[in-house]
């Protein structure tokens, strides 16, 4: 299936919605947030709002299943070059805000992201011959 191409306003509420989910859950944790709230922080309607997201927590869930793709990618990268942890430290100081709202909002992510990246490290260790 080929997935659409997002045009300009449709990412521009997307990333409105995420920053201000991010803001927000810097504060308490998603279950918490209203959508309601989240609108207004993003200042966008719930009209619009609801033409994308259902909850705050649809909104979570995607831009978790971003970082863990993520993760996987870095976790490849950092294989390539040499030093995975690197690659890691790396990633989580440009996304500082982004980590700490989210493992701060959302504990669920953080340990998602840990057994994620030490299951991808494990594999690409033995596939090298490391056990």
């Amino acid at each position: 299936m080929v997935e659409k191409k997002l045009d300009k306003r449709v990412r521009r509420t997307k990333r409105l919605v995420r920053e201000a989910l991010i803001n927000l859950m810097a504060e308490k944790p998603v279950e918490r947030i209203t959508t309601t709230e989240l609108c207004s922080q993003a200042d966008i309607n719930r009209n619009t709002f609801y033409a994308h997201y259902s909850s705050p927590e649809d909104v979570l869930d995607e831009i978790e299943a971003e970082l863990v793709a993520d993760v996987a990618a870095l976790v490849a990268k950092g294989r390539a070059e040499g030093d995975l942890t690197l690659a890691v430290c790396r990633n989580v100081e440009a996304n500082q805000a982004l980590c700490r709202a989210l493992w701060h909002g959302s504990p669920r992510l953080l340990r998602r992201g840990v057994d994620l990246f030490c299951e991808q490290s494990l594999a690409l260790w033995r596939e090298d011959g490391l056990r």
